[in-house]
């Protein structure tokens, strides 16, 4: 296999987001090595970060990737990288992937999935029902029960 040069390499778009504690958020596109992990930012946000930096503490710094959320680190030149994680496996490490680092849409049905399994919304779907919280005044039948995970 024959091996790329530098010149060969694509960068690639991406979304960077950094916020301070203040309230103040930068989103802005950047190019990106997904090769070495370098992020390139444009002299303008480079800019606004050393103005920020005389008034402000040091920014959250991440950046979205093919669905990722991936935190910013500044390298020892001077410059920004990202640890760029590996394409998704199979199985089992593809399971572990969505619950350590999890996409937007992930993280959105993680929460729903775990709202559906609280204390709350069993007790809000007996509101719902209309069973009473009593059982020795009305018991709700066994499909009602194992809807609820009370049997």
């Amino acid at each position: 296999m024959a091996s790329t040069s530098r010149a060969e390499v694509e960068y690639e778009l991406a979304k960077v987001k950094i916020e301070y504690s203040a309230g103040t958020t930068i989103v802005e596109r950047v190019t990106l090595d997904p090769v070495t992990g370098e992020v390139h930012l444009a002299a303008r946000v480079l800019g606004l970060l050393s103005t920020m930096a005389e008034s402000e503490c040091s920014p959250s710094f991440s950046l979205q990737y093919k669905g990722y959320i991936l935190p910013i680190a500044a390298a020892v030149n001077g410059g920004y990288t990202v640890k760029i994680p590996a394409d998704p496996a199979g199985g089992f490490r593809q399971l572990l992937d969505a619950i350590a680092t999890p996409t937007n849409d992930q993280r959105q049905q993680n929460g729903r999935f775990l709202s559906t399994r609280s204390r709350p919304h069993r007790l809000s779907a007996q509101w719902v029902m209309r069973i009473p919280l009593h059982p020795g005044i009305c018991r709700p039948s066994q499909a009602q029960q194992h809807l609820l995970g009370l049997g």
